[in-house]
């Protein structure tokens, strides 16, 4: 996957999934694109997927763990912010 160019590598993971639309590596791949492009809740929503698909691997069950953690401190630090101010 081209990494300097994030919306090629997209373009081609979905294209892929028109080939194999049940393929939980592709969207934990493009999970891992959302996630670094700071569109969470697309990230989110791939690697959701990824768990669905794949209930039994283990990486992705605990990477959308500490994502949600991640999101969910982030939030409550945001929040905590605002009432600061």
């Amino acid at each position: 996957m081209p990494r300097d160019r994030p919306d090629r590598a997209l373009l081609i993971l979905h294209r892929a999934l028109e080939i194999e639309p049940n393929s939980p590596s592709t969207y934990f791949q493009i999970g891992g694109i959302e996630e670094g492009r700071y569109q969470y809740y697309n990230a989110e929503r791939a690697y959701q997927r990824a768990v669905s698909l794949s209930p039994d691997n283990q990486n992705y069950r605990d990477h959308l763990a500490e994502f949600e953690r991640k999101l969910k401190a982030a939030s409550n630090a945001d929040a905590s912010e605002a009432k600061n101010r």
